[in-house]
């Protein structure tokens, strides 16, 4: 019988492994599914090294176990604690859970290994936004056309938050440059009129 001394159970099927947790089923919606499974269930193997806890991480959040996802990163990060993925990973988990200063952390940690990942600098500019700093958040969308000057996200974005603070010249510049870049993109277009 499945019981809440049990934190979760993996059942791995046709379709590859799922992971149920106690808040989600009651035991007999769980014994129904392993009763009905396609192979008997049994544990994950154990990673046994960084990547695999990587790929552990990567899949826990795939399938929205954000918390089982940041051990999993915890674990990576304990074998070597410059793995990137696993750095910028977890800042996904933890944003997920909206616990934002620690997903700041990772994404600040990830850029200090690779200050040319535009990718994560919209992440942080992002959170940046939720958290309501919007002047670092300003400062992420600079480095972002400082490292990608046709980047027409960043220059929306910035020129978004322009907008909605009435600073109209800065807004519209930044739209007339989204138009100079793109002459298709009708947000551009839309916002600047």
């Amino acid at each position: 019988k499945y019981t809440s001394i049990f934190p979760s159970v993996v059942v791995i099927d046709g379709q590859g492994i799922v992971r149920f947790r106690p808040r989600k089923f009651d035991s007999e919606i769980l014994e129904s599914i392993m009763t009905n499974s396609l192979k008997p269930y049994k544990s994950l193997p154990e990673p046994q090294n960084a990547d695999e806890w990587v790929k552990r991480g990567e899949l826990l959040a795939k399938n929205e176990n954000y918390e089982e996802a940041v051990d999993a990163y915890d674990k990576c990060l304990n074998i070597n604690n410059k793995f990137y993925k696993a750095i910028v990973g977890r800042g996904d988990a933890y944003k997920e859970m909206l616990i934002r200063e620690s997903a700041y952390e990772d994404y600040s940690s990830a850029l200090e290994l690779n200050p040319s990942d535009i990718g994560v600098y919209y992440k942080r500019a992002e959170l940046l936004s939720q958290m309501h700093q919007f002047t670092k958040m300003i400062a992420d969308y600079n480095k972002i056309i400082e490292i990608d000057s046709k980047s027409i996200k960043a220059y929306l974005y910035r020129g978004n938050y322009y907008f909605s603070n009435i600073q109209l010249d800065l807004a519209v510049a930044d739209y007339t440059k989204v138009i100079e870049i793109n002459n298709k993109e009708p947000e551009a277009f839309i916002k600047r009129g």
